[in-house]
Formats: structure tokens, C-alpha cells, sequence
């Protein structure tokens, strides 16, 4: 509808918080965990995927967040 197109917007002009919450009032969790993936906030993305029960999409959320960390 047209808050995703908003949302999807507000991603592209890199307003990931704004376009996180408009999918959210949409009720369109996958594509608010995307664009948080995609914002590389990994672990807020794999709860989101643990919400939808989506476990390949969790852990692959959580192997990025592994990935991305730098080594102490």
C-alpha cells in the first residue's frame, strides 16, 4: 500500500528509522527486517526474523552481524 511505498522511499534517502516504523504500521515485518539488514543492523533484523519464526532468515541476519564485528 502506500505506506510501503513511503517506507521504501524514506529507505532509499537513507531515513531507515522512518521507513522502519511506516512498515511496521503497515504490518510488514519482513520488509522492515530487510531494510534493517540492509542498514546493516543485523541483530535488530534477526529479531525481527525470529518474530516471523523465518529461522534461515535469522540466522543468516546473525552470521552478518559475526561477520561485520570486528575481532577484539
Amino acid at each position: 500500500g502506500e505506506l510501503t511505498k513511503v517506507a521504501a522511499a524514506f529507505e532509499r534517502t537513507g531515513r531507515v528509522d522512518d521507513a522502519v516504523n511506516l512498515y511496521g504500521q503497515a504490518g510488514s515485518k519482513e520488509q522492515m527486517a530487510e531494510a534493517l539488514a540492509r542498514a546493516c543492523r543485523f541483530e535488530a533484523a534477526a529479531a525481527v526474523y525470529r518474530s516471523l519464526n523465518n529461522l534461515p532468515a535469522e540466522v543468516e541476519s546473525l552470521r552478518a552481524c559475526v561477520a561485520a564485528t570486528p575481532e577484539a
